[in-house]
């Protein structure tokens, strides 16, 4: 009975990950293509003081960064509260009260602290293409790369004239 119960015990542990909430993704705009990121690039950046607060089980980051790749570089556009998703983060006072040194541009601030390299594409409802960092082996040789970033310079992109 012991052995049951224990048994039991570790099976009902193990049935608690098949329930999990898809984390709500950033969304990356390339000229008129709009990509759904599950690697989140603003979560290298070391904030002294973070105004995000989990949000719930859909988003425990507690925002939803919007990146857009202009003139071959990757650029974060803005910051959204979950609830709703229109309230926004001023992303110019949350770099400038964490004293972290930024590049602006049309009023975006150049990722220049991101290093990246983007594959594996999949499909979802909408059809909305996700790309991720390489998860497996597989996925890092060369001919998977889609997007590749480095310092926040667009080193490789194959997700431009792509059918």
């Amino acid at each position: 009975m012991k052995r049951l119960f224990i048994y039991l015990f570790f099976f009902s542990l193990s049935i608690g990950g098949l329930f999990a909430t898809t984390q709500s993704c950033d969304l990356l705009i390339v000229e008129k293509d709009t990509f759904c990121l599950k690697s989140f690039p603003l979560e290298s950046v070391e904030f002294k003081t973070k105004p995000f607060k989990p949000a719930g089980t859909f988003c425990w980051r507690g925002y939803r960064a919007y990146w857009r790749i202009l003139d071959n570089e990757l650029y974060l556009e803005k910051i959204l509260y979950p609830y709703p998703w229109e309230s926004s983060v001023d992303i110019k006072v949350l770099f400038t009260k964490n004293d972290i040194p930024f590049k602006e541009k049309d009023g975006m601030i150049l990722a220049s602290w991101c290093t990246m390299k983007f594959c594996r594409k999949t499909y979802y409802e909408g059809k909305v293409e996700e790309i991720r960092e390489p998860l497996v082996k597989s996925d890092k040789k060369k001919k998977n790369i889609l997007l590749q970033i480095k310092r926040g310079k667009v080193v490789k992109n194959k997700l431009i004239g792509r059918k």
